[in-house]
């Protein structure tokens, strides 16, 4: 399944969307306190979800459930890659 998702690297936690999670089945495995830079935090849902962002290469993560149409990927995944933004050829480049 792919699922379209948005890099934050304000965002300390990674999201699923609460559709996406329905559609998988996940189960909830803790709870955290969420929110983002003018809302306040609220208890929230957590996942565990395997993803894959290099060809075959997945992980065992933790994503909070939110009500979003796309995933956010935080500094939680982010920091275990390099990531190049190169603006001028509108490219994005992920490796580990």
């Amino acid at each position: 399944m792919n699922v379209h998702a948005l890099l934050d690297t304000g965002a300390d936690s990674s999201a699923l969307p609460n559709d996406i999670i329905g559609l998988l089945g996940l189960q909830q495995i803790n709870a955290g306190f969420v929110g983002g830079l003018t809302e306040s935090r609220t208890l929230g849902p957590i996942y565990e979800a395997s993803i894959s962002i290099e060809e075959g290469h997945q992980e065992d993560l933790e994503f909070y459930g939110l009500n979003l149409p796309f995933a956010i990927l935080g500094r939680d995944i982010l920091n275990h890659y390099h990531i190049t933004l190169d603006g001028p050829n509108l490219a994005l480049t992920i490796t580990r």
